[in-house]
């Protein structure tokens, strides 16, 4: 992982991940065209992995989670009893 390109996907991403819960803000950090295609509803997978394997330097594939379950975010002790909740452990 300690190459140019690697450190550079990382730097990427130390800027956006703190808009984690705001995907236009994500959107907007490579492009007001980007932006744009979202907020029209017309962005298509394909071409956001396509510009973001250019802007990155990095091959770019986004993976369809279908359970929402791997989503659930951990991210403070007051989420904890919500997330057994929904995982139905007691």
């Amino acid at each position: 992982f300690r190459t140019d390109r690697t450190n550079h996907i990382f730097n990427i991403w130390n800027k956006i991940e703190k808009w984690r819960k705001r995907p236009w803000k994500i959107i907007s950090f490579f492009g007001v065209t980007y932006l744009a295609l979202y907020l029209l509803g017309i962005m298509k997978f394909e071409n956001a992995e396509k510009y973001l394997s250019k802007r990155t330097g990095l091959k770019i594939k986004f993976i369809e989670v279908t359970c929402f379950k791997a989503a659930i975010d951990l991210d403070s002790e007051r989420d904890y009893p919500l997330i057994k909740e929904i995982l139905g452990e007691h």
